[in-house]
């Protein structure tokens, strides 16, 4: 009995911990490009541990994306096809609360989020804040502009989840440019 407690135990951190590791994949071909963009979900009921971005133009039967996380802010889907997309939902789970919550963006008019893709590359989504907002009864949010962390800040960010891809080279190339 203490031997299947003590795997169980190791199962479920390997879980947990393997769980939370994410990594950028190579583009499956040249006419990818990789968005990404910053979340601060201090003011939140939860992290944002995952996100869906939806292609707007050209229409498709496929529209939603789904984008890694890393769990502290960083989100990003590195295999987007030419078009024109913005991010419709997000969300996460509170340990604390033992609630799961998904953020629902409108998918009409054009949010602060949205971008068009022309060609290949990298593509900064911004940063954004959320922001608490109605009642107890009619809870709501919204998402604000932020100026930190700033791009470069973003992009350093996710450098360590490019390791070993084509992502990590432009990924470098990018924070050079921003510096200068």
């Amino acid at each position: 009995m203490r031997r299947f407690f003590i795997l169980s135990i190791l199962l479920l951190c390997i879980i947990f911990f393997t769980g939370c590791a994410a990594h950028l994949k190579n583009p499956v071909d040249n006419t990818r490009s990789l968005v990404y963009g910053y979340m601060d979900m201090q003011k939140a009921p939860s992290k944002m541990e995952w996100g869906t971005i939806k292609q707007m133009k050209p229409k498709t039967d496929k529209p939603y994306w789904s984008m890694g996380t890393n769990g502290k802010g960083v989100f990003w889907h590195e295999q987007l096809p030419p078009g024109s997309y913005m991010l419709v939902e997000f969300g996460g789970h509170s340990m604390l609360r033992n609630a799961n919550y998904t953020y629902n963006m409108p998918e009409y008019g054009k949010n602060e989020t949205a971008v068009v893709i022309k060609n290949p590359g990298l593509y900064y989504l911004g940063t954004y804040q959320y922001q608490k907002g109605g009642s107890f009864f009619n809870p709501q949010f919204d998402i604000v502009s932020v100026d930190s962390p700033n791009e470069k800040e973003v992009l350093e960010l996710l450098l360590p989840l490019s390791n070993d891809t084509e992502w990590e080279k432009r990924i470098e190339y990018r924070i050079g440019e921003l510096e200068k």
